[in-house]
């Protein structure tokens, strides 16, 4: 019986239970890249909340259908039962990872800002509009 790893921490992690909707949620730094990482234990029915727990890693079971989830951290092993897990990550550095760089010349961007800070001004809008005509 094999289980599919769906999130890693890295250093302690911060546990803390909702009650309305019950649901317990983990967050920290993910293992490797060091982002942002929040797991969401939905329709949790014990509450864990006291937990101190570091390096934790959230294991789903190998039957997807039965609602069971692991959570290890350490020697700790816990065996969850709820409705649904969800892992949120930050996609900040793997969506700037992949645009390509703009470089703009210092003269550009003084000329967008200096037009944006002249939008700003009542009437400027109808003097350009007027000029473009």
């Amino acid at each position: 019986m094999s289980e599919r790893l769906l999130a890693a921490f890295s250093g302690p992690v911060a546990c803390r239970f909702e009650p309305r909707p019950p649901r317990l949620v983990l967050s920290g730094y993910e293992r490797g890249p060091k982002t942002p990482l929040e797991v969401l234990i939905n329709g949790i029915s014990q509450p864990l909340a006291a937990l101190q727990l570091a390096d934790a890693e959230v294991y789903e079971s190998a039957d997807a259908t039965t609602g069971s989830w692991n959570l290890r951290s350490g020697a700790q092993r816990f065996g969850l039962a709820a409705a649904s897990v969800q892992v949120h990550r930050d996609a900040t550095l793997a969506l700037a990872s992949t645009l390509p760089p703009q470089p703009l010349t210092w003269t550009t961007r003084a000329g967008w800002r200096l037009l944006l800070l002249a939008l700003r001004l009542p009437g400027v809008v109808r003097l350009l509009q007027w000029l473009r005509s």
